[in-house]
């Protein structure tokens, strides 16, 4: 069905580059857009991940950097920020790329591919997991599922998770469903939420070796085009926190980033995509000039430079049904997202 579903939808993007509509939206377009990856895994390696629609293969995340050298011009993300008011080229388009939370393989795949295109690109790390074998809350709440769910103790783990969020999973066999209360827990009930699954359901084996970058990683490609912007620390939803622990989010993780790298830290990208005003308001008092969300629209001249928008690509939505990249998709992916602007 899924398959099918992704034929369908290849056959219409394709459909439409056929007829010229998608070139003919596409002069209609032009603002900036900035785009979002996590992770660049083989298809081996992102059975073991948390969200495969976080992911992107490197055969498919060098196929779209292909794409971009075409029909983009690619810049720093503070470039595109600072270029907004300027007169709207005729083409090519621009855009800036960024990467969430960062992975090992942000270093070990993503970045020898965005040397190869001469690409620069912007990766938002989360201090307090760098360079350790801790998990992203998000990846231990999928482990606990998954280990439920093996176990035959789904019914165990829904009941602990009940007493987080009286709301009922749309599917107990799909781990999003259980995310969505994560994301609403602020980080001492997180704690307690793990605390309370190690109690009943055994504790997690550990991690070796780490899935974050180390600082010595980080520095080398802040050397070579790669900028390093604040993910916080412990990788929050921070709408759901107190104003205290939001400004220690924010602070450290800066301080952190700019005590091993040297450089200023003035970008963010807001863990869960969750903010609320007191969220905005503490990052511009930290000295955060540029935050980005995960509303996917493309960038206008008159966007908050600390709610910026991004638009993620991953493999759901720039690949065919046979996991190819299909530039149709992808530019038919990207209009959407021009849509809601």
């Amino acid at each position: 069905m899924k398959r099918m579903y992704l034929r369908l939808k290849t056959f219409v993007a394709s459909s439409l580059e056929t007829l010229g509509l998608l070139r003919l939206a596409e002069r209609a377009a032009g603002h900036p857009v900035i785009f979002m990856f996590h992770r660049v895994l083989p298809e081996e390696e992102t059975a073991s991940f948390y969200n495969p629609y976080l992911a992107i293969t490197p055969r498919s995340f060098e196929d779209f950097l292909a794409f971009l050298s075409r029909h983009f011009h690619v810049q720093p993300l503070a470039e595109l920020v600072a270029d907004l008011h300027a007169p709207k080229p005729k083409s090519p388009r621009r855009c800036a790329l960024t990467f969430d939370d960062g992975w090992e393989d942000n270093h070990r795949i993503a970045w020898p591919i965005l040397r190869k295109f001469g690409m620069p690109a912007t990766v938002f790390v989360t201090t307090g997991l760098t360079g350790s074998s801790e998990l992203l809350p998000e990846d231990r709440l999928w482990r606990y599922w998954q280990h439920a769910r093996t176990k035959g103790s789904l019914p165990a783990f829904d009941g602990i998770l009940r007493t987080y969020h009286s709301a009922q999973p749309a599917d107990r066999e799909s781990s999003f469903s259980y995310r969505a209360v994560l994301k609403r827990l602020p980080g001492h009930k997180r704690l307690k939420l793990f605390a309370d699954l190690a109690s009943q359901l055994g504790e997690l084996a550990p991690q070796n070796p780490s899935s974050f970058m180390t600082w010595d990683q980080l520095k080398d490609m802040s050397g070579s085009g790669i900028t390093l912007g604040s993910h916080t620390v412990t990788h929050p939803s921070l709408a759901y926190e107190e104003d205290s622990v939001i400004r220690e989010e924010l602070c450290a993780s800066k301080r952190a980033l700019e005590q091993h790298i040297g450089k200023n830290v003035d970008t963010l990208a807001y863990p869960t995509g969750i903010f609320d005003e007191r969220v905005t308001r503490e990052a511009a008092a930290a000295s955060y000039t540029i935050g980005v969300t995960t509303e996917s629209r493309a960038v206008v001249p008159s966007a908050n430079l600390l709610l910026l928008p991004r638009i993620a690509v991953d493999n759901a939505v720039v690949n065919d049904a046979h996991g190819r990249f299909s530039a149709a998709r992808t530019r038919l992916h990207i209009l959407r997202a021009d849509g809601r602007s």
